[in-house]
């Protein structure tokens, strides 16, 4: 299957990676979105980590 067929969002930060862990566990490839601090650890787990926007240094250095 190809696109998105699952979004979470507004969620806490503490859960963010969390769940991004938890849908790769279930063998799904994941892409996570972000655009500051408290999205870097969901960035870093991510398949894919992609930032928006200005984004802040720690959010850049984790997508990569």
């Amino acid at each position: 299957m190809s696109g998105a067929d699952r979004v979470a969002a507004e969620l806490k930060p503490e859960h963010k990676a969390d769940l991004v862990r938890a849908f790769q566990a279930g063998g799904d490839d994941i892409a996570a979105v972000g655009n500051d601090s408290y999205d870097a650890p969901a960035l870093a787990c991510a398949d894919t980590g992609i930032t928006i926007g200005s984004g802040d240094k720690e959010a850049w250095q984790a997508s990569q």
